[in-house]
């Protein structure tokens, strides 16, 4: 189920929704709110300032804490390419 959440928005840019989601035993809310934002994030669909906000963490705690546990790094595919080329530069 999906319900727009009725005069709240986000940065004035997104109107938020609530979702309800049937998961497994075990699974905290938590844990899917962080698993969907860092998805959102990683596909660019909320910048940082945004996922983090959402999820409701610093920004050390997002780059350290959260992304790492959903296999996302803040380094982009091209920054990771540079950080090798530089390393095998310097060989």
């Amino acid at each position: 189920m999906i319900t727009k959440t009725k005069g709240c928005d986000f940065m004035g840019t997104h109107a938020l929704q609530h979702i309800e989601v049937d998961v497994p035993e075990g699974i905290t809310p938590e844990y899917v709110k962080e698993a969907i934002v860092s998805m959102m994030y990683s596909q660019n669909k909320l910048n940082f300032k945004e996922a983090r906000e959402i999820i409701g963490v610093t920004r050390r705690e997002f780059e350290e804490d959260i992304l790492p546990k959903y296999g996302i790094t803040v380094l982009g595919d091209e920054d990771i390419d540079l950080e090798i080329n530089e390393i095998l530069n310097d060989q």
